[in-house]
Parts: C-alpha cells; sequence; structure tokens
C-alpha cells in the first residue's frame, strides 16, 4: 500500500515539473519569435550641394529633415521624390528611397545693384521667400559685399524663419533686418559698415563679428537683440552711438578698447546683465572715456584690465589662453 502512495506522489511530483517547463518553454518561444524592427535607408542626393548624410528610418516612420544643403549661387527649396516635394511631417517610409534637392538661381530671388567699379554687388531686394533665407557669395559672378536699407525689414515669419548672411557681406544698410521678429539670423562675416536700426529688435540674432575697420556703432544697431551674450568692439571702433545696444538683457560681458572715446546716450542702457568689461587699457584711460548719462549698467560693470603676461601687482586682469578663451589672471 505504502509503495502504491509512493509510486502515486512520484508521478504526480513529475507531472508538475513537466507541466512547469512546458510553460516556460512556451514563453521563451513568443519572445524568439517577436517581430524585428525593419530599417530603410533614406540618401539624400545634393545635386551638385554640399554633402548630406543619409539616415536609417524604421518602417513606416517618418525622416528628419536634416540641414539644408549650400550650392554656390542657389538657394535650396525643397527636397523631392518622384517630381513631387517630401513632406517630412507626413509622408512615410515603406522602402529604400532617395529624396533629390531642389535648387533656384539665386539670381531669379534677388535684386541687386553692382557697386562701381567692381566685381561685387549689394542686394537691395528680394522676389520671393524661402524657409532659409540665404545671402549667397555669388550673385552672377559678382560677389556680394552688401545688404541694402530695409532688405528685410518686418519680414513675415510665416514663410521665413531663418536668414544666413555669407562671410563676404561687410556691409549692412540702415533697418536691414529692423523687426526680425522670431526669425533666426546668422552673419557668417566681419562686419565694417553698418546702418542705424541694422538689427532693431533681431530678437534670435546670437552672435555678430565686427571687422576691424569699423568706426562706429550707430543709433539703434543693436536695440533689442536679447539673444546677444558676448560683444568685442574692434580697436577701430570711436564711438558708440545713443541706444547702440539698449535691452540687450542678456549682454554679459563685452570687450573694448582705450581707442573709443565716446558712448553716447542710453547706449547700453537696460543691458541688466552686463557684468564685466574686458578693456584694452588703463584705469585712467577707462575712466577718459566720455560716458554719457543712461549707461551706469557699463559703469556699474567689473572692470578688468588686459596684460599678456602674468602681472606682479594684484589688480583685475585678463588675458586669452592658447585656445583663444578669455581667462583671468
Amino acid at each position: 500500500m505504502k509503495k502504491s502512495r509512493f509510486l502515486i506522489l512520484t508521478a504526480l511530483v513529475l507531472l508538475l515539473i513537466f507541466a512547469f517547463v512546458g510553460c516556460k518553454g512556451q514563453g521563451d518561444d513568443t519572445s524568439e519569435t517577436a517581430p524585428s524592427v525593419v530599417y530603410y535607408t533614406v540618401t539624400f542626393n545634393s545635386a551638385g550641394g554640399s554633402e548630406v548624410e543619409s539616415a536609417k528610418v524604421a518602417k513606416g516612420g517618418f525622416a528628419s529633415a536634416p540641414t539644408e544643403p549650400t550650392k554656390e549661387g542657389f538657394i535650396f527649396d525643397y527636397w523631392s521624390y518622384d517630381g513631387d516635394e517630401w513632406l517630412f511631417t507626413s509622408d512615410k517610409v515603406t522602402a529604400d528611397i532617395t529624396l533629390t534637392a531642389v535648387w533656384v538661381d539665386a539670381a531669379s530671388v534677388y535684386n541687386y545693384q553692382t557697386v562701381e567699379g567692381t566685381q561685387s554687388c549689394i542686394i537691395t531686394g528680394y522676389k520671393r521667400q524661402f524657409e532659409t533665407m540665404r545671402i549667397p557669395e555669388k550673385l552672377n559672378g559678382l560677389t556680394v559685399v552688401g545688404i541694402g536699407d530695409g532688405l528685410f525689414e518686418d519680414i513675415s515669419t510665416e514663410n521665413t524663419s531663418k536668414i544666413i548672411v555669407d562671410k563676404s557681406v561687410v556691409s549692412v544698410g540702415n533697418n536691414a533686418f529692423k523687426g526680425c521678429l522670431g526669425v533666426e539670423i546668422e552673419i557668417k562675416g566681419a562686419l565694417t559698415s553698418i546702418g542705424e536700426a541694422a538689427f532693431y529688435e533681431c530678437e534670435k540674432l546670437k552672435s555678430v563679428t565686427f571687422g576691424e575697420t569699423l568706426e562706429i556703432i550707430p543709433l539703434q544697431a543693436f536695440a533689442g537683440c536679447i539673444s546677444l551674450t558676448q560683444i568685442v568692439i574692434p580697436e577701430s571702433v570711436k564711438i558708440i552711438d545713443e541706444n547702440a545696444f539698449e535691452d540687450c538683457v542678456a549682454l554679459k560681458s563685452i570687450i573694448l578698447h582705450d581707442s573709443t572715446v565716446k558712448v553716447n546716450f542710453l547706449a547700453f542702457n537696460g543691458c541688466d546683465g552686463l557684468v564685466t568689461v574686458y578693456f584694452y587699457g588703463t584705469e585712467q584711460s577707462f575712466d577718459a572715456i566720455e560716458i554719457s548719462s543712461g549707461n551706469t549698467e557699463l559703469q556699474d560693470a567689473k572692470l578688468y584690465l588686459y596684460s599678456a603676461e602674468k602681472p606682479a601687482t594684484d589688480g583685475n586682469y585678463w588675458y586669452f589662453n592658447d585656445n583663444g578663451k578669455i581667462k583671468i589672471w
């Protein structure tokens, strides 16, 4: 009798073990047969423009729009597939595809005026807008050196979100970018001539470089440029005119030379973030600058004096390290 009970109990245990192993095996089979993700390649043919890397996109997913390519004398319009514009927000990738860049001749977009006696020109107007408006280096074989008065003043942000100005441009006219609210502006060159209110209220202008022959930063030139954080004033600048940097609230520091003789009324008014002035000169030469009223932000900022070598005396001194970064001694 005991033997029979033992055999029955053993059989039950074996059945439970087989059941457990079977269930575990079924679970493993499910994980092993899970469908794998299929990826397709999106190739970008820039059609003579700068190279654009291909991308991998999951089947049925959306490709991300790449950085727009560039091409001398042309403006990028859109990416096409089988003759139609590819819409990155609605067209799904269901196979390996190649998207081709569509270009527009810049001479058909911009009006320009030849600078007499030179092989250069100034852009005076535009005939249509693009998502990115590019000022090219060349236009009909002429080097683009300037932007005319009011060219992009109050441009519609419904059609344009970014303006890129090539490094060949050194001159910007009065009100050229005035009121470009919400438009990202990239200035690649060093400006040697700037008109009044040229960048007035350009909220997304993050940086600008001045050429060494610039003599004056004029009235309201950068007023309301709330994304500027640092300004390097070249040695050639003699005057910073009224309201030039007014309400540049993010401006933290400036580099200034003792060759600057005047800072006019309200030039730095409202620059509440301005805490540091890096100065090429002595305290006496800084005090000699004629600083008009309404510039307490500039006058109250901490002054550092340039010294290429470590000073032997105590004080506030600065220099550039081997990487071109400002450092304090």
